[in-house]
Formats: structure tokens, sequence, C-alpha cells
């Protein structure tokens, strides 16, 4: 008896929905830390919530109120306290669940438990409330004068002060009495701070203009006496000693890492690359591990304090930042950003999770070697997968930041943004230079894609017009000699491209930043705009396939506050009239890859990976030209699209 077997589709269906990682639930932006136990409790700015973490893996999601913005904990009684500025209120955490929310009147964004107080700095306002830890109501209030903001709070428990950072300054509190003391100069400070009870120090984080070099400096808390200081990263955040008061850890924003520091004769001891805008730190002594919340890859990396090695990446929920396809082997490649890993997927089945560098932000893939190329958008570095046996080798820094990474097999060169390597060695054989549109403006593209067989070359990247009129654009170049041709005309901020290797046409969608809308646009090979369309929706993923000339855009939530009907779904267009054929419902889509008829959508909020199986069918009418107000120019009769 012969098997049964599916009936042909008459039109591009979904086949079904798979997750790359089973997560509890989803935490985006962490921005502070904190540890009680052997759990660490993250602080999800744009989720509004927080997890647990045990055994390296969230395990639970708390809702919070609304726009949190600093975490403190009560280890002893095993208590977590949250501020949420967008509500003020205080939120109390007490074994795994919301216990108590109670409004304060005014916003906090510093928050410590100190000298069983729960200790509030006000953004608004130079004053400190202290409040009592179980009932949460106002007990005190602290003015410190000359100053209009709490930036941050630090305790010294041995010589009984709190230390309030509030711009330049950094005030001294009697934790006793609850008066200010004195109020110290600390020039170009902003937000790092901690004491030092063995010295008698606080210690601030300085920008030094000079130098343009940020510096972590002790000083004498009663006189303002510069005692030491030591080289940090970039734009410090949070800081911790541990307990018998040796090392220091500062979590460095802007150059994607934590300096480690000698605390007693205030030198240097390593700096550990880790995710994208690390901001809080958390110790666990009991486990020697020390874990960084990464606020832009949504996760947590943890360290072993021994060895400063990463021993894992935990995600907070999922982030797909890359496909890549072999037709061949019928396999699809996901960069995700938050577990610092590629998935490879063969059919609807994940078989393979490699882990490469941080922050994997781009991939790209060379058949004549079997090589997949990684981009490293936190420490600017590539991987390079071996297809053969998945091993991993990684090189040395490429540029930084590294946003993307693309393939010119023919031509045997390699790009990584303005970067260009020989394909086979990765040595540097020349630049990529984009010209701006103002007087001497050369910039570096933030993202390449190589139409090969027509030897040209298509970077994204800023038109160089500061401001308001700044816009990310497409520029053409010449894959000749890497020549500038034109930017591609466009109404706005350009984010996904596709080729069309029949045609050599290609496809780009992106947004309007003022007028908050959409539009998808298609140019010739001499990059003349020939179609242009007003999108309902904003476009968050891009793919084309060249067997049923189908362009599928997967529209996620638009800008407005009102809920749009083409939000959360998949629009599919046929390049041959560019009329619609149908629109499919996928929440929250993303990225978009194909192989053969069968394309991939990546959820952007739960990671998951939809099936959609497209299938030729007849092409639609082309759309008519409309009149309706738009900054955009929709249709040029007189120029119908043709192949």
């Amino acid at each position: 008896t012969l098997a049964p077997t599916d009936a042909p589709l008459t039109a591009p269906t979904i086949k079904e929905k798979f997750f790359l990682r089973d997560l509890p639930g989803a935490g985006r932006h962490p921005i502070d830390l904190a540890s009680v136990g052997d759990k660490i409790y993250a602080l999800n700015t744009e989720t509004q919530n927080v997890a647990v973490i045990q055994n390296d893996r969230a395990i639970k999601y708390i809702a919070v109120g609304k726009q949190p913005a600093a975490l403190a904990a009560d280890a002893a009684q095993k208590r977590v306290y949250v501020s949420n500025a967008g509500d003020k209120s205080i939120s109390l955490i007490a074994d795994d669940q919301l216990a108590l929310t109670q409004s304060i009147g005014e916003e906090a964004r510093a928050l410590i438990f100190f000298e069983n107080r729960l200790w509030a700095g006000l953004a608004n306002s130079a004053t400190i409330i202290t409040l009592d830890p179980t009932t949460l109501q106002i007990q005190n209030r602290i003015a410190i004068p000359g100053a209009f903001s709490i930036i941050s709070l630090a305790g010294d428990a041995q010589n009984h002060r709190v230390y309030a950072n509030i711009f330049d300054k950094t005030a001294v509190i009697d934790s006793t009495t609850l008066r200010v003391g004195s109020t110290i100069n600390t020039k170009g400070s902003y937000s790092t701070l901690l004491a030092q009870p063995a010295t008698d120090s606080v210690l601030v984080a300085i920008y030094d203009s000079a130098s343009a070099t940020q510096f972590l400096v002790a000083y004498n808390p009663s006189t303002g006496a510069e005692r030491a200081r030591v080289k940090l990263g970039g734009d410090p955040r949070g800081a911790i000693m541990n307990r018998d008061g040796s090392r220091i850890y500062v979590a460095n924003s802007f150059t994607n890492d934590v300096s480690v520091i000698d605390a007693r004769n205030f030198t240097s001891l390593a700096t550990i690359s880790i995710g994208l805008k690390p901001n809080a730190v958390a110790l666990d002594e009991n486990a020697r591990r020390l874990y960084v919340a990464n606020y832009e890859s949504d996760s947590i990396s943890a360290i072993n304090s021994d060895t400063n090695e990463i021993v894992a990446t935990i995600p907070l929920a999922m982030l797909v930042t890359a496909f890549e396809t072999n037709d061949a082997a019928q396999r699809t490649y996901i960069a995700n950003a938050s577990t610092d890993s590629v998935f490879v997927m063969e059919g609807a089945r994940v078989v393979k999770e490699i882990s490469v560098g941080r922050h994997p932000i781009d991939l790209a893939r060379d058949a004549t070697s079997n090589r997949v190329f990684v981009a490293h958008q936190a420490d600017g570095t590539l991987a390079i997968i071996d297809e053969n046996n998945f091993s991993v080798s990684t090189t040395k820094i490429i540029t930084r930041p590294l946003t993307t990474v693309a393939v010119d097999a023919p031509r045997a060169r390699l790009f990584a943004n303005d970067i260009v390597l020989d394909l086979k060695t990765l040595a540097p054989i020349g630049k990529l230079i984009l010209r701006g549109q103002t007087v001497q403006s050369n910039l570096a593209p933030d993202f390449v894609r190589v139409n090969a067989a027509a030897n040209r070359v298509y970077a994204l990247g800023s038109n160089g017009v500061p401001g308001s009129n700044g816009r990310r654009v497409i520029y053409s170049v010449d894959g000749n000699n890497l020549q500038q041709r034109a930017p591609l005309s466009f109404n706005g901020n350009i984010h996904f491209i596709a080729f069309d290797p029949e045609t050599n046409r290609v496809y780009g969608a992106g947004t309007h930043p003022l007028a908050l809308t959409n539009e998808f646009s298609a140019w010739d090979l001499n990059d003349a705009k020939i179609f242009s369309l007003a999108l309902a929706a904003r476009t968050t993923g891009l793919a084309y396939n060249p067997q049923t000339h189908h362009l599928f855009l997967a529209h996620a939530a638009s800008f407005g506050s009102t809920p749009n009907p083409n939000d959360n779904t998949i629009q599919i267009l046929d390049t041959t009239t560019f009329g619609e054929i149908t629109r499919l419902n996928v929440q929250a889509p993303g990225l978009i890859a194909r192989i053969g008829n069968t394309i991939y959508v990546a959820g952007r909020d739960d990671g998951s990976i939809t099936r959609i199986q497209d299938a030729n069918i007849a092409a639609p009418p082309a759309p008519s030209p409309t009149f309706t107000l738009t900054p955009f120019q929709l249709l040029t009769p007189a120029r119908t699209p043709t192949r």
C-alpha cells in the first residue's frame, strides 16, 4: 500500500512552529542584579519583570511595576526589592513571589538595602528616603544640598556611612544619624560607586577629559583627597567588591567588558570580554561565580572568579540575530545573541548548538570551503565554523564595533564592516569606505551584502547627516574597484534588503522616522527605483524566493499606540506584479530565511521558528496607484515592472 502524500498546496501555508530553547518566559534589557543564596535575580526593564536564575538557567519570571530601575536584596531574609520608576513605587519579592507593592509618590532610580533599612535615591530631587523593609513605608527623608538627582548609592557598614553619587560630586551620609557629613568633589563621576571599608575610602569612576580615559578613583570621604586610581574600560556602570576586599569588578558598558582590579594596590589584573552593554554585576562567593548583566544581549554572563573565564551564558530571552543557509545540505544556521551560539537546523529539527564568541550578530557562508563566518558584535572578532565537523576557530579583533560579515567568493574576499579580508587567509587587503552627504564624511557600513553574479556590493550605513535628517541608506558599490556609485533612493531608514538573482533587482524595506510610516521599494541594477509601496506595518524581516518569485515581509507591532490589523503578519508579494498574494498570522515575526520553497521565520519574543511552505500560484494583479497622502512616491504608472 502506498503511503499517503500531502495534497499540493494552493497557497503559502504555515506548517509548524518550534522553539530553539525552552524558557519559562522572557526578560529583555537586564539593568540590575542581586545575589540571594544560590539564586541570582535579574531586573529586566523592557519586559518589566525579575528573572530568577538558579543553576545557570532562568527558572521563573516575576512581574513588577512600570519602568523598573533598580534592585536591592536582603540576603539574610531572602527578600528582593525593586524600585519602579514609572509608577513611583517599590515592590517587595519574598519566596520568589510578589509580596507587596507600595507607592512612594516619587521616582527612585537608586536602591540599596543597608543596616536593616531600604534606602532609595530619588531621581527628580536631591533626596534620599529610607523605608521600613517589611511595610515599605517611608521613615526618613535626607536632603542633599547642592544636588538635583541621586544617581547611585553605596554603603560602608564598618564606618557606618552611605555614599550618594550626585553628578560630579559624592555626598557622605552618616547612616546612624542620617545626616550629611560632607560633599566631596568627584568631577567626571556619574554612575559607578563603591565603598572600601578597609581603607575608609569611597571609590568612584570618573571620566578624565584630558586623556579621554575612565578611571576608578579612591577618595578620602572626609577631605576629598585622591588616594589612588586605576584605568577602566569605556562607560563603567555597575561595580562590586568581593567579601575579603581583595578584588573589584567593574562592568564597562561601552567596551563590552569587565575590569578585574586588585583592590589592595589598585592595579588592573584582567579584562574579560562579555556581552553587549554590560551594566550590572553580582557575586556568589560560595559558588566562586561573578555574574554580569548584558543589557543589549538579554543575557547573563557567568564567570569563574578564580580563573576569570566565562563558564556559561544564561539567556533571559532568545535573541535571533542572523540566518544563513546551505541549500545543498538543507541546513539552516541561526545566530542567537543571548546564548552566544549558533543553532544548526536541518528541516524542522535542531541538530547542533555551537558555542561561539560574544553576541553573534551576522553570518556568512563560503560554499567553496564549507565555512560559516560569525561576526561578534561585542568583542569585534570572527568565528569560523567548519561545516564538516562543526569545529570553531576565532580570529583576533577585526574591528569594533563589528556588525556584519559578507562573502564574495568569486573574488576571494570577505567584508567585515569596512575591512576587506582575504577569504582564505583572513588577512586585511583593503577597506570599503562610504561617502556621506556632508563634506568629507567617510563612513563605515554597518551591514554588507554581495550580489556576486552582478559584481555589486550593497552596504547599509549612515547618510553622514547629523541630527534629525540622519538616515540609514543603501550604498551601491562597484565590485571591481569598491568605488561608491550612489545611495539608492529611499524615503527613510532602510533596514532589510534581498536580491533577485534573475533580474538583479534589490528589494528593501524600512521606516520613516518622523512620519512613523513604512515603505517597501525595488531598484534595478542601474540603481534606479522601479517600484515603491507604502506598508501598513513595520518590517522586521525580508526574504525572497526565486522559485516562486515571492517576497516575504515580516511585520511586527507598529510604532503607533493603537494596534494595527497588519501587525504580527507575514505579507507575501509576487514580484512579477508586486501584487499581494496573502498575509499569514505569525506572532512577533522577525528575521526570515529560505531553503527551496521552505520559509523560516524567527519569533522576536520567544525564540520560536515558524515554518512556512511556499507554493507556485498565479500572480495577483498589480496594485493600483493611490493618491492617499503619504511621504512616499508609490507607483509610477508609466513604468510597470516586468521580468
